[in-house]
């Protein structure tokens, strides 16, 4: 009897997604949250239950009903950024209506539900978001599965097993399953996992239905996210080795013409309806609907986008460096040898050429995760071939577990507010690595991004500025709120700074390589927390009038924040905020 690994792994991932589900709550990035999710999602209820596809107006305060205000935007007069505002009060949904369709039968499901029982039936009470969530689920399942049938047309059954484990665990796609499932990159996940079996179908049995399959499929990757154009790729290119490989992939293109006619037609026609709704919204056929936001193609952040910490693939998903060096193997095994070799370079180029290159509102690099079906098949090819060398699995499977492990806790930290990765650096990944409760330093260190010192092994040499605020009458100087003394300095929307040092190196008579502590005794009237928007105190060492080293911490969350967590902090409390920093040996002059 054949022992069916891959079925068990399948079935091992399925149980542990769904007794995960529960952890999205800890994030609340979801269809009710706002961001990309929402507007992934908005075209639903707004076409289908609000009717308001050319306002929005309507969607959004049913949203808010069971989620409370949650309007940024200072631009559109809606108040939010998932929607551009075009005059008269109209707006255009911001993303593509891919996810939408994928949405859609889990959206009708909720719908049902909740007009036969006691939710409300429009498109944002619990079902609805519980439904979209589990669509996540459904969706990743759906592709491990047809990975599965990929790589079991190339390696062993434990190997594809292993495979499976290592992807649907080990990597940033349990996050985009699990903590923030709907975003777009699991559902592209899947649809790139079906494209790959239907190429390799459709050059076993060439049937219509195949390559009609393989261009709907490419359009609907597509339609979800444009750069993903790339995935016509796969089919092009697949089991193409060499020149003669080329020319018999042309001349199957003339033998096959209509079934490849049928294909091009199916890609098209997924394309339509964004390009009908475009017209409807915009009177435009085309539109692009990101505003200012763009690619850079001349200054790509490749680096940074694959190690960095503020949020690099490689440095959050280490177990992809597997994948990469299973590479190698493609040469022999060369089925996806091209795909791979001209479509990941490819798609790293595009997407880190983005202006927002670290991607926030994930762990680690989320549009790499769609490339993890790809990724899978050299990742496959390296575990078949360590599975059939004893030495090299007994040294290989405690790793991957290692990463697999690291992943999940890692995951876990995020849903705490402590693994942060969009705006993490070196210095808090140390300082965290293994935590889950953060203290004072690991907030401060966040911010700055320098590990801060052993107090007990620094002795205060001597004190460079004091400022009590009692010597001024402008009228930021105030007598509520005192902490000491008769006055306090307000900060308001037309005074940014409070008097601070700015001195001339020369004159301040120390030495780089020592540490510069900055403090202030501070209190916040407002509540709420926006790591974006946020009173700092600040030192800056500049040279020629030109900082070189700016180095901040956040006043919000370090007052009233009894548990330490990134976000938190009260209103009305007095707090010693308070930071270090190494003067840099070229420093001259100093301003603090």
């Amino acid at each position: 009897m054949k022992k069916e690994y891959s079925l068990i792994a399948l079935a091992i991932l399925l149980v542990i997604y769904l007794l995960s589900v529960h952890l999205y709550k800890r994030w609340n990035h979801n269809i009710l949250g706002g961001g990309d999710p929402w507007g992934y999602y908005v075209y639903l209820p707004a076409a289908f239950i609000h009717h308001d596809l050319l306002y929005f107006n309507k969607s959004l305060e049913a949203r808010e009903k069971h989620n409370g205000v949650n309007r940024y935007s200072t631009i559109n007069p809606l108040g939010v950024d998932e929607v551009r505002h075009i005059g008269d009060g109209k707006q255009v949904a911001k993303y593509t209506l891919g996810l939408a369709i994928l949405f859609a039968p889990f959206f009708f499901i909720a719908h049902l539900l909740a007009l036969i029982s006691n939710y409300p039936a429009d498109g944002y009470s619990f079902i609805y978001d519980y439904c979209i969530i589990l669509s996540a689920v459904f969706y990743t399942m759906l592709g491990l599965f047809f990975l599965r049938k990929v790589l079991l047309e190339y390696v062993s059954e434990i190997a594809a097993a292993i495979t499976l484990l290592v992807i649907g665990l080990g990597t940033n796609l349990y996050f985009f399953t699990i903590i923030n499932g709907p975003m777009s990159h699991a559902y592209l996940f899947c649809l790139y996992s079906i494209l790959m079996y239907l190429t390799i179908r459709w050059h076993k049995d060439f049937k219509s239905w195949q390559a009609i399959s393989i261009g709907a499929v490419a359009g609907l990757i597509t339609l979800i996210r444009p750069t993903e154009i790339l995935c016509i790729l796969i089919p092009l290119l697949w089991n193409i080795s060499s020149f003669t490989d080329v020319k018999n992939r042309v001349r199957l293109i003339g033998q096959r013409f209509p079934a490849y006619s049928f294909a091009v037609l199916a890609f098209i026609a997924i394309g339509l309806p964004q390009i009908f709704y475009w017209k409807y919204a915009t009177g435009q056929f085309l539109f692009y609907s990101y505003g200012e936001e763009g690619f850079d193609f001349l200054h790509a952040h490749i680096y940074h986008g694959l190690f960095g910490f503020k949020n690099g693939w490689l440095t959050y998903t280490p177990v992809m460096f597997f994948a990469l060096a299973g590479i190698p193997f493609l040469f022999k095994h060369r089925a996806f040898l091209l795909p791979v070799l001209i479509i990941l370079p490819l798609h790293i180029y595009i997407i880190y050429s983005w202006w927002a290159w670290m991607y926030i509102n994930g762990f680690g690099s989320r549009p790499m995760v769609e490339m993890y079906a790809l990724l899978a098949i050299p990742l496959a090819h390296l575990i078949h071939f360590a599975t059939k060398r004893n030495f090299i699995i007994i040294i290989l499977s405690p790793i991957l577990l290692f990463f697999i492990w690291l992943n999940l806790f890692h995951t876990y930290q995020f849903t705490l507010g402590i693994m942060w990765s969009q705006d993490a650096s070196w210095a808090y990944y140390k300082a965290v690595l293994s935590k889950t409760k953060l203290n004072y330093l690991d907030l401060v260190t966040f911010d700055t991004g320098e590990t801060q010192p052993d107090t007990s092994k620094i002795r205060l040499v001597k004190e460079l500025y004091y400022n009590d605020f009692e010597d001024s009458l402008s009228v930021n100087y105030i007598t509520t709120d005192v902490k000491n003394g008769t006055y306090s300095f307000m900060l308001d929307n037309a005074t940014f700074y409070s008097p601070g040092l700015a001195s001339e190196w020369k004159d301040l008579n120390i030495s780089g390589g020592k540490w510069i502590k900055a403090s202030v005794w501070c209190l916040r009237k407002y509540t709420g927390n926006d790591l974006g928007q946020t009173s700092n105190l600040t030192i800056s060492f500049e040279k020629d009038g030109v900082p070189f080293k700016w180095i901040n911490t956040r006043l919000d969350n370090k007052t009233g924040n009894t548990n330490y967590n990134l976000w938190g902090g009260a209103p009305n409390v007095w707090e010693q905020v308070y930071f270090w920093s190494k003067i840099l040996p070229i420093c001259n002059p100093i301003r603090c």
